[in-house]
């Protein structure tokens, strides 16, 4: 079934190696966390036992904290199997988790302002979530995470991907012409004289050398560096900076410089290039060299034609070369493509909104499937919940019971209970709305480059969402408490 998410991949043959990696990880997270209090059994005295009303003695936070954060931390060094990527996802969970639980804590006490303002039970349920104000936080944290994860899926999905379609201007091009040949150029030109495009030379080669020293993927350790140096290299040349491209050092001197190369800012920082480096290419067989005299900052998402190196025109002059193009092809000129490729048959045409199309498909398919992994942080978030109320069943029974004796209805009390989990999954929504925004507006700003904006909808549909699914889901665990007879509960309590 995931073989229709993924149809541009190949999927494994089903095996029982994912079965044991999955009871391996539950067995070692379950040992994590269920160790403290095992540990501790042999330190609870008989007389606590037999006496329920001298309660357990607490377990230790940072043990159990720190016992399970190396469990969590071995495994995601399991499962990466890279250590920076490793490193990467674990600073990221601690940093994630310390911001959710500190904004977490913070909302809970920020509570207390409203507590003298509201109603009866609304002043009931926030002095529940103000009382257990650790325990509160812990869920809010477990419900903020699952959300977040929830809507900035959206928020990436939708709309960070139609803000950089919409910043796209007016005929940008949508089609591509690679393998034009050299003896077809001049033809090529007069079929699309009509259409605003450029020619570029590419000559096909691989990068060897760097000041005369090979570059080697064994001897580095950069997984982009050894794609340069594995992958076949298109060369180009260019006697005048092109559209999309912007000088950071040196000079663009090509329409008079002999030898010379202009680099991309990010090759180069890949591969350590500084201004005035040689580099060497092999084209074939032949091996040409030159200097480095600019680096150049590429705006890639233009689709125009651009290279990682550019040389000046006589570097590649006598190489055996094809060219390359992109153009804007309106629908009612479509017709032009058939005919370019029956009157050229060695071209190859890449249509751009083609592949735009499937990316965007296979987003939302990658996304939706991603989706309902995250849905088991949310199922998480319910059973810390569950665990919370199974743990203040006794304490909350009694509280019930008081304010029944005391003169509140059944009613009252109920919605006492839904204002306290109505108002923690509010929390939880505006906890994940604050989140997911920030985390997509350094994606946005700093990944992407493209302007944020706010989407209020996905403020609102956390918050409401949040608000029902906890609110309800608070309120089915907790219903049991108003089963039974206050008088019943006491005697129990007195005993």
């Amino acid at each position: 079934m995931l073989a229709d998410y993924f149809y541009t991949v190949a999927l494994p043959q089903p095996s029982f190696t994912p079965v044991l990696i999955g009871f391996a990880t539950g067995l070692i997270t379950l040992f994590a966390f269920a160790l403290p209090p095992v540990v501790r059994i042999q330190t609870v005295p008989p007389l606590r036992v037999l006496r329920h009303e001298l309660g357990a003695t607490p377990l230790s936070m940072q043990k159990t904290v720190c016992i399970a954060g190396i469990a969590m931390a071995l495994l995601m060094f399991w499962q990466a199997g890279d250590t920076q990527l490793a490193g990467l996802m674990i600073g990221g969970t601690v940093l994630t988790l310390l911001i959710l639980m500190g904004t977490g804590y913070g909302l809970v006490h920020s509570l207390r302002i409203f507590r003298h303002q509201a109603g009866v039970t609304w002043r009931f349920g926030l002095a529940n979530l103000a009382r257990r104000a650790k325990t509160s936080s812990i869920q809010l944290t477990a419900f903020g995470l699952g959300l977040m994860a929830l809507l900035l899926l959206a928020i990436v999905r939708v709309d960070l991907l139609n803000t950089w379609q919409d910043r796209l201007p007016e005929g940008t091009p949508n089609h591509f012409i690679i393998n034009i040949q050299e003896t077809d150029l001049q033809g090529f030109e007069t079929h699309t004289s009509t259409l605003s495009n450029q020619f570029y030379p590419m000559a096909v080669g691989r990068f060897i050398a760097i000041n005369h020293k090979p570059v080697l993927a064994e001897n580095d350790t950069n997984n982009r560096a050894k794609r340069f140096i594995e992958r076949t290299f298109n060369l180009s040349s260019a006697s005048t900076l092109p559209a999309g491209n912007r000088i950071i050092a040196g000079t663009f001197q090509h329409e008079t410089a002999q030898q010379a190369f202009s680099v991309e800012q990010g090759f180069a920082e890949t591969m350590g290039i500084e201004l005035g480096d040689t580099l060497q290419f092999r084209i074939a067989d032949q091996t040409i060299s030159g200097n480095v005299l600019s680096i150049r900052a590429i705006q890639w998402d233009t689709f125009q034609v651009n290279f990682f190196v550019l040389a000046s025109p006589d570097v590649i002059a006598a190489l055996p070369k094809t060219y390359v193009t992109s153009f804007y092809l309106p629908n009612n000129r479509l017709d032009l493509i058939p005919a370019l490729i029956h009157e050229f048959p060695s071209i190859t045409v890449i249509n751009v909104e083609s592949l735009l199309k499937q990316v965007r498909d296979l987003m939302t398919r990658a996304t939706n499937a991603v989706q309902y992994v995250f849905l088991f942080t949310l199922l998480a978030g319910l059973m810390v919940l569950y665990a919370a109320i199974a743990a203040s069943h006794e304490e909350r029974l009694y509280e019930g019971a008081i304010l029944r004796t005391l003169g509140a209805t059944r009613r009252q009390v109920l919605l006492g209970l839904g204002a306290e989990f109505i108002t923690l999954g509010i929390l939880a929504g505006i906890l994940a709305t604050l989140t997911a925004s920030g985390i997509a507006y350094v994606l946005a700003e700093y990944i992407f480059e493209l302007p944020y904006h706010f989407n209020i909808w996905i403020g609102i549909i956390g918050i409401i969402g949040g608000g029902i699914g906890i609110g309800l889901a608070g309120i089915l665990g907790t219903y049991s408490i108003l089963q039974q007879p206050p008088s019943a509960i006491l005697q129990k309590g007195t005993q």
